[in-house]
């Protein structure tokens, strides 16, 4: 069995060199050949670099994709692959010594199965906000907070029980078949958020099948910066317009190329969330700021996407 990990970065060489530190250190399967394939999406620093120098210690290779937007560089990836499964991680995560292990034990225990996911733990690198950490059931997606348990169970729609991108495996065959879209995704400027759950939520409604693999861990390391509100706001928003985008084509009443539903909504959490800001606690007032945030995020995808 051959198995590639795959991790598109852009100009972040030193976090990178730490990921890849920890795949130097994790224990390796015996049972699997395995390449690391960093896909470098326009970097401007010094990670060619970074990349050059792990070839003594791991076997990695690197690819160039000049086409701005992680769903490109994600593409790339997959059809530059030689592996039977792509296991996917990102620039800021330290993988779990038994990671790779795991992950391959899966493969051979759900031979049928094509998608496996596993923990994604924060690693907070400074003093965590009051708000934050009382918010953070609420807000843990932000930082790609993941875990369903420590005992294997099968991924479904129904609930949303799916991985996230910063940690998931999965068969190369059905991503070739279910590729990323270059609409979706972080790139230069812009944001919408979604590209791997929308190509993990095709690949389930096709029929297929795949486990959580609770032994298959990584830490997301969360920088001073990210643990701010702007930064919250700047999630939702693009998770916002990941929703007008999926629902773009419906026919409703629209005002200035909005539905006009939405600028009632966006009116009602503006009040809702301002009115409840200066007297209550942060578990009261953040699921109104992400309502907010979320609405704002749409309105702003319909208005940009309006025909001229």
């Amino acid at each position: 069995m051959n198995v590639t990990i795959a991790i598109c970065t852009r100009n972040r060489a030193k976090p990178l060199a730490r990921t890849l530190e920890s795949v130097a250190a994790m224990s390796a399967p015996r049972d699997a050949r395995w390449e690391v394939l960093v896909v470098d999406n326009g970097s401007t620093d010094e990670t060619p670099a970074v990349i050059h120098s792990f070839k003594s210690v791991l076997p990695i290779r690197g690819e160039f994709e000049s086409k701005s937007g992680v769903s490109n560089a994600r593409n790339r990836a997959v059809a530059e692959a030689a592996g039977d499964y792509i296991v996917w991680t990102d620039d800021d995560v330290l993988v779990d010594r038994e990671w790779l292990r795991a992950y391959v034990a899966a493969f051979h225990r759900w031979p049928d199965a094509v998608l496996f996911g596993g923990k994604t733990l924060p690693l907070f690198e400074g003093a965590v906000p009051d708000w934050l950490s009382e918010t953070f059931d609420l807000i843990g997606g932000v930082f790609a907070f993941r875990d369903f348990g420590d005992a294997p169970v099968q991924f479904t729609l129904e609930g949303r029980r799916i991985p996230f991108g910063t940690n998931y495996a999965m068969r190369t065959a059905e991503h070739r078949s279910h590729p990323f879209n270059p609409d979706l995704g972080p790139r230069p400027g812009d944001a919408i958020y979604g590209e791997e759950t929308d190509v993990i939520e095709a690949v389930l409604r096709s029929g297929k099948t795949g486990y959580w693999v609770p032994e298959a861990k990584v830490q997301h390391c969360i920088p001073q910066d990210r643990m701010t509100l702007a930064y919250i706001d700047k999630y939702y928003l693009g998770y916002g317009r990941y929703l007008a985008y999926s629902d773009r084509k419906l026919r409703v009443p629209r005002l200035c190329g909005v539905p006009r539903w939405l600028w009632r909504r966006v009116a009602v959490d503006a009040i809702r969330y301002g009115v409840r800001r200066p007297i209550l606690p942060p578990t009261d007032w953040m699921k109104f700021r992400i309502g907010y945030d979320v609405d704002r995020g749409m309105l702003e995808y319909y208005r940009r996407s309006r025909p001229s």
